[in-house]
């Protein structure tokens, strides 16, 4: 097995011991020091440029290679039955990740009336559906826009949802729209007007009025079969506590409505607080 001294440690490793570039001629260099060395000095650096450090690291997560990747990998998870033993091993932890990705309450007609509003495009950069392309298994398709909280400690609802890309969506995260939009170089001030005109007024003619609770569709624990769940919610459309489960929503609509599951009214409480 071939080795080589690093320049750091001095000592004789073998070449698996190092990381590698190819270079533009397909030949491979070994970098002068092994990866030991190489991990002690990234952390060191790290340590002491921890706001830079943190700006790389969501530049690179950021690129269409590592998006696709956490996207790949959440599917895998989810069809493993690993997300749900998860969950179900760590309810206290699954319980904050849960406020913190929250999902939308929000019907097809209000989604379809959302992105007519925005043209089918990116609310934020203006990037048409048609070219919001991933690929999943070896193949390109059109994803879906995600439905972005404008504002991240607001309404669960459509008054705080518009369509944004992969890229607007994970790069925004917990921010304001303030803080984050006006720095982005394809910042557009129509757009910003647009988004917010959408979450003061425009939502107004195609929100629909909802029940004091939400029916939500989850996996079985030990099959890959489907069961409906019935929650309490908040006033922001936040689910807050577990009431009953059915096969179909329309099952636990049927029980409400003969009297056999009984909902109270909306939870009067704060917006959430994860501290």
């Amino acid at each position: 097995m071939e080795s080589k001294i690093c320049l750091t440690c001095e000592q004789n490793k073998e070449l698996s011991e190092y990381y590698t570039k190819i270079r533009e001629d397909g030949s491979v260099y070994y970098r002068r020091e092994c990866k030991v060395c190489v991990n002690i000095r990234s952390q060191k650096w790290r340590a002491k440029n921890p706001v830079r450090a943190k700006e790389i690291d969501q530049k690179y997560f950021e690129t269409p290679r590592m998006v696709q990747y956490f996207i790949d990998k959440s599917i895998r998870q989810r069809e493993s039955g690993y997300a749900l033993g998860w969950q179900r091993a760590n309810p206290e932890k699954a319980k904050i990740y849960n406020k913190r990705h929250r999902q939308h309450d929000i019907t097809e007609a209000e989604w379809r009336n959302c992105l007519n509003t925005f043209g089918n495009t990116c609310a934020y950069c203006g990037l048409p559906i048609e070219q919001h392309i991933a690929k999943r298994n070896g193949k390109y398709f059109i994803m879906n826009f995600h439905k972005e909280h404008v504002d991240d400690d607001g309404y669960n609802d459509l008054r705080n949802a518009v369509p944004s890309c992969q890229r607007c969506n994970s790069s925004k995260h917990t921010s304001s729209i303030d803080d984050w939009y006006f720095k982005q170089e394809f910042f557009s001030i129509n757009r910003y007007i647009k988004i917010i005109w959408w979450i003061n007024k425009g939502y107004k003619q195609y929100i629909d009025d909802k029940p004091p609770y939400r029916i939500v569709k989850k996996k079985n624990e030990n099959d890959s079969k489907f069961h409906h769940e019935l929650w309490t919610v908040d006033k922001y459309r936040n689910m807050i506590e577990y009431v009953d489960r059915r096969k179909t929503k329309k099952e636990i609509e049927q029980a409400i409505e003969n009297g056999i599951i009984k909902v109270p009214n909306i939870i009067e409480v704060d917006n959430f607080n994860l501290n």
